[in-house]
């Protein structure tokens, strides 16, 4: 039995009025015996007033209509033969990030349903494409939902920049797939152990990003390792937690020795293998990861000429950079920059809020 879909999403600015409405706009998945009314899931979009179109997808047939139900409610099944009811559109004011042209930029985001993180770790699998930060079909960005003992991961098989908010498998902490998503792939098993052993390990950390980008796996293979206080990137960060390499992570007697390594930390360094942040947001671990690869750009350039030409800053100085960093932005670590990077994924392709 197949899965079909008809996914929305919006594209609206409006220069000549300085007015906002944010909705939502359903996401129907079903199979041919599945009503077409049964909503399986909300993607939350935000646009500013008319002129405004709607792109619907299905398979390889696309449509742009105006917003209006009575056009939709005809076209609809007319275009792709399917028995669609009157697409629900209703007030809500989530992820709002706006528009720059609106004048109301939106500096954090306060994200408790999951389905408003199923588009924030959507959007962190795209920045990750956009940065350059993957490793083809591997690697994981997860997301803890609130409240349970399940978090999000991207389908194995799926590129980053494939990755939407439908896309994303719900899974719980023995691995046992809760919600397929809209994919028919399953989970690597070296994701779920690392991921599974830091959510069951620190309940303050809501959101694990792990990556292999060659400038920190370069120097997990090194002796002296990640400099904390060389570059000012790296004393934002500050000490880092280290686990010895023990092969793919495929065992799930190793997430205990995952737990105790990272200990009280939110960077863990995997000798050999590659690098592990987290935070307490999706906002506060990728900008963790930004500055941990940023400070490991540095670090492997001015160690090309060579160690003993290091000029390392006192170690006051060090202290006082991460303080200062950690109350640098009142909307706390990650919210300003993550709404800024949601706004430039927006201008770019915002399909992955689908």
């Amino acid at each position: 039995m197949s899965l079909r879909s008809i996914s929305l999403f919006i594209n609206s600015i409006n220069e000549s009025k300085n007015e906002n409405k944010d909705l939502t706009i359903e996401t129907f998945h079903f199979t041919e015996s599945t009503p077409a009314t049964q909503f399986e899931r909300q993607i939350q979009i935000t646009f500013n007033v008319v002129p405004v179109s709607i792109i619907f997808i299905q398979n390889s047939k696309t449509m742009k209509l105006p917003p209006d139900p009575s056009v939709l409610a005809k076209i609809i099944p007319e275009t792709f033969n399917e028995p669609l009811q009157l697409i629900s559109i209703q007030n809500n004011s989530t992820l709002n990030v706006k528009s720059v042209v609106s004048g109301e930029i939106v500096t954090s985001i306060n994200a408790t349903t999951e389905p408003e993180l199923r588009v924030l770790l959507a959007a962190a699998y795209r920045l990750f494409d956009f940065y350059g930060w993957t490793d083809l079909i591997y690697n994981h960005i997860t997301v803890r939902i609130p409240g349970t003992e399940h978090f999000l991961i991207n389908p194995f098989g799926l590129l980053y920049s494939e990755i939407s908010a439908s896309s994303l498998i719900k899974i719980d902490c023995s691995g046992n797939i809760i919600d397929q998503g809209n994919t028919n792939l399953g989970v690597n098993r070296a994701g779920f152990v690392i991921h599974s052993a830091i959510h069951l390990a620190r309940d303050d950390l809501n959101c694990v990003m792990h990556c292999h980008e060659p400038s920190i796996t370069a120097i997990a293979c090194t002796k002296s390792g990640f400099l904390h206080n060389l570059n000012q990137n790296a004393a934002i960060i500050g000490e880092v937690a280290y686990h010895e390499y023990e092969g793919i992570v495929v065992s799930l007697g190793e997430r205990q020795r995952l737990k105790e390594s990272l200990g009280d930390k939110n960077v863990l360094v995997l000798r050999n293998h590659g690098i592990v942040t987290c935070g307490n947001t999706v906002g506060a671990a990728f900008v963790l990861m930004w500055n941990v690869l940023r400070a490991s750009q540095i670090q492997n350039r001015a160690i090309a000429s060579g160690l003993d030409n290091l000029h390392f800053p006192s170690n006051e100085s060090v202290i006082s950079t991460k303080k200062i960093a950690s109350e640098f932005n009142k909307e706390g670590v990650g919210q300003k920059e993550f709404c800024a990077l949601l706004r430039m994924l927006d201008r770019i392709d915002s399909s992955y809020r689908l």
